[in-house]
């Protein structure tokens, strides 16, 4: 069985769209306090339920992904990208650490977004949730 979230961020740090905006800045959680700057933005890409599938082998994940920013427009730019990401893929194919390949089927938007402050960081946040529908076998 494949690893779904390391799906997601292999295909989410692949767009050349986020990239553009937070560079590898990619993960489960911030690392605003050690490794990444405040100036710089971020996208937090975290589990956040799901509904499971009794009958075939694949995982519907609901994500909630953040974008952190030192500004509502910045942030509200890496929710955009996150947006174009999610129109533009659909059925394809990740490579995994395991050389294994992972298969999605969809990336969806499921809520609009909510404008916040992260008081720790002292940072902007556009928040909202997604869902990623995932084979849990690995395709060869």
């Amino acid at each position: 069985m494949i690893d779904p979230l390391e799906a997601v961020f292999v295909a989410l740090k692949a767009d050349a769209g986020l990239r553009a905006l937070v560079g590898d800045r990619i993960a489960g959680k911030h690392h605003y306090a050690t490794a990444w700057s405040r100036t710089q933005a971020g996208l937090v890409v975290a589990p956040s339920g799901g509904t499971p599938n009794l009958y075939l082998p694949l995982q519907t994940l609901r994500l909630r992904c953040e974008a952190y920013a030192p500004s509502q427009p910045e942030a509200m730019a890496v929710w955009r990208a996150l947006i174009a990401f999610s129109r533009a893929k659909e059925r394809f194919s990740v490579p995994l650490a395991s050389g294994q390949k992972a298969f999605i089927y969809a990336f969806l938007q499921d809520s609009g977004p909510s404008f916040l402050w992260d008081d720790e960081v002292n940072m902007d946040v556009v928040a909202g949730f997604f869902q990623c529908t995932i084979s849990e076998q690995a395709i060869t």
